[in-house]
């Protein structure tokens, strides 16, 4: 009589034979920091504070402002929140619509709405769109990347 071989199932023989421990998942915490983030830089630009403007960015960080070049660099852009904000006082909105994350990645987009009341001249009125990379940088959620534009049709 001729022995009866039965094979394990192969999913059984592979997460045996090849084990390897899973890297515990990263915490899926970049919506909330990213919120808090955001509250804080509208409670800055409307308060005037460059300081509390660029606390958002990593210091390798590339803001595109439309019209501008890109600012590249923490200095860069602080030199670019510095002369926006003492325009005049400042009336900032953001809407964040969709925050999505990778480990230590996120993608987060939103509309903005923005009222310049200038030291000197007529008050400006904008609204539009913006996209931010940020990633998590020892702990921290730090912007990366800063890109918006107007909706407003060029004159």
């Amino acid at each position: 009589m001729n022995p009866t071989i039965v094979p394990a199932p192969l999913p059984a023989l592979c997460s045996s034979a090849f084990a390897v421990e899973p890297k515990p998942p990263q915490a899926a915490d970049a919506e909330s920091a990213i919120a808090a983030a955001g509250k804080d830089f509208v409670a800055a630009a409307n308060a005037g504070n460059v300081a509390g403007v660029v606390a958002i960015y990593d210091t390798n960080a590339v803001l595109m402002p439309p019209n501008f070049p890109p600012q590249r660099g923490i200095d860069a852009i602080r030199n670019y929140w510095t002369a926006f904000l003492h325009q005049g006082s400042v009336k900032l909105v953001l809407t964040t619509e969709n925050v999505t994350q990778s480990c230590d990645l996120a993608s987060e987009s939103g509309s903005f709405e923005v009222t310049l009341v200038p030291q000197s001249g007529s008050l400006i009125h904008d609204n539009g769109k913006y996209v931010v990379t940020w990633r998590r940088i020892n702990g921290q959620w730090k912007a990366i990347s800063d890109i918006f534009n107007s909706n407003a049709t060029p004159k």
